[in-house]
C-alpha cells in the first residue's frame, strides 16, 4: 500500500511539473495577444508625404537623407506612427524627396 501512494504521488508530481511549464506558455501568450489588441494605437492624420505604419522596426521603419537604402536586417521592436512614404525621405524633422535631401 505505501508503493501505491507513492507511485501515485510521483505520477501526479511528475503531471504537476509538465503542466506547468505550459500553463505558463498559455498564459504568456494569451498576453502577447491581449497586449497587441490593446495598445496598438489609432492611425494618426499623416503629413504629407508620410504614411501610417504600424508594428514596423525602428531600423526599417523610413528611409532617411543620411542612410538612402534600406539595412540589411530589421530590428524585431514594434513601433507605430507617420513615417516617409514611398519616394521620400527623413531630413532631420522634415519629409523630403531624394533631390531635396542635403
Amino acid at each position: 500500500e505505501i508503493q501505491l501512494r507513492f507511485g501515485f504521488e510521483e505520477i501526479r508530481m511528475k503531471t504537476l511539473v509538465m503542466m506547468v511549464p505550459i500553463i505558463t506558455l498559455m498564459l504568456a501568450l494569451q498576453g502577447v495577444v491581449l497586449q497587441g489588441s490593446e495598445n496598438t494605437p489609432t492611425p494618426e492624420a499623416c503629413g504629407e508625404g508620410e504614411v501610417w505604419k504600424k508594428c514596423v522596426g525602428s531600423s526599417c521603419a523610413e528611409l532617411t537623407c543620411e542612410h538612402p537604402e534600406p539595412p540589411n536586417v530589421c530590428t524585431l521592436d514594434c513601433n507605430y506612427g507617420c513615417y516617409c512614404g514611398e519616394g521620400f525621405y527623413r531630413n532631420s524633422q522634415d519629409i523630403a524627396s531624394r533631390g531635396q535631401c542635403t
